[in-house]
């Protein structure tokens, strides 16, 4: 069996509010090659599922919990 190594992070980004940000976050963590990525405090509520070329963007966001969930493809 081959064993593979899987890169996780956390990054509290404080907010993702601007106009853009979104795009620079994703584009620090492609460069990165992380492959999981959790982000804390981006300040929006909903849930959804946004698929780009080179990553996949899963968000929960509630009043109290603003957690987003990043997998680079």
């Amino acid at each position: 069996m081959k064993k593979e190594l899987l890169d996780i992070g956390t990054w509290n980004v404080n907010t993702m509010l601007k106009a853009g940000k979104m795009q620079e976050i994703a584009d620090q963590i492609v460069d990165s090659q992380i492959q999981i990525v959790a982000l804390q405090e981006i300040r929006w509520t909903g849930y959804g599922l946004l698929k780009k070329d080179k990553y996949l963007m899963q968000m929960h966001c509630s009043v109290l919990s603003h957690i987003v969930k990043i997998a680079m493809t």
